[in-house]
Formats: C-alpha cells, structure tokens, sequence
C-alpha cells in the first residue's frame, strides 16, 4: 500500500483483472473497468492470475514519470529480489509514501 501526496490517479484495465485495494475496498477490475483514486487515498494493486494483466495508469498531474524511470533502473539492476527501503526511498522522492504492505 502506498499514498500519492502530489497527484490524483486512475487505472483502465485493458486485459486480464486486476486485484486493486482501495483503502479499506478490495476489488477486482476487469477488462474495460476503471479505477479512480484520489490523492491521500491508501491503495495497493496486483496481478493474481495466470494470465498477464495489462492496464493504463493516469496520474494527474503527470509529473510522476521520474519515479517509475527510477525504480524500473534499479528494478533493471537485479539479480534477485528488490529491497523494499530501496524502493521507499525512490518513492518519497517523488511524494508517494508506502504505508503498508504488499497485496498478498
């Protein structure tokens, strides 16, 4: 789980389903659903299918394009499993703050 301080943010689904949590709400969008969160708002989302899952992620304003550029070097850079405090600290950069843990 994560909140955006600077941005607002919407999920389109395109194909496959998406377990998204939205504060306390746990959904699962399909194809052609969309999700709208606003900032503040606690969320979490992930893949628990077989299938792949693939969606548009909007953000507004779409000044967030820095943090996803940052964590996918560093995701790049890996041979095993990414450190969580790694990643929180690229996120804080950028005004995204985990506040708990992955969907499981």
């Amino acid at each position: 789980m994560h909140v955006h301080s600077r941005e607002d943010e919407a999920f389109y689904v395109v194909s496959g389903v998406l377990t998204a949590q939205f504060g306390d709400e746990r959904l699962e969008l399909q194809a052609g659903e969309v999700a709208w969160l606003a900032r503040h708002v606690p969320h979490a989302f992930a893949n628990f299918s077989d299938a792949p899952t693939t969606i548009l992620s909007f953000c507004a304003p779409g000044d967030i394009s820095e943090l996803f550029r940052e964590q996918d070097a560093y995701l790049d850079s890996l041979d095993g499993p990414p450190d969580r405090a790694v990643l929180a600290q690229i996120s804080v950069r950028y005004g995204v703050t985990p506040v708990g843990p992955p969907l499981l």
